[in-house]
């Protein structure tokens, strides 16, 4: 679940988070924390540094390098997959078969 890799990022650094109410709307959490009620933390990034209500919005990112993630690449074997599909898995396999990412 996303909200317990958040967590664990907190946790692994020694910082125990207090959230004081949650939201599954991004804007909704934006718009919160451009009126002043506290901060999130968030995966993505929209273009832009204002929320929908007009107000500036501070982006910073995380400057330490975050701890290696695990990656599953799962389908139904019971559904045939697009050619699409069927690319993308080619395409990713290559570049993590090209790239160190899992030997640290």
């Amino acid at each position: 679940h996303s909200w317990q890799h958040m967590l664990d990022l907190f946790l692994s650094r020694g910082l125990t988070p207090v959230a004081q109410s949650t939201t599954s709307s991004f804007e909704l959490q934006r718009s919160m924390v451009a009126n002043g009620f506290g901060v999130a933390v968030s995966y993505t990034r929209p273009h832009g540094d204002l929320s929908y209500d007009g107000l500036p919005l501070v982006c910073k990112p995380l400057a330490d390098p975050l701890p290696m993630q695990r990656i599953i690449l799962a389908h139904d074997t019971r559904q045939r997959l697009s050619k699409a599909a069927l690319a993308f898995i080619e395409v990713a396999k290559a570049w993590f078969a090209s790239h160190d990412v899992f030997t640290g």
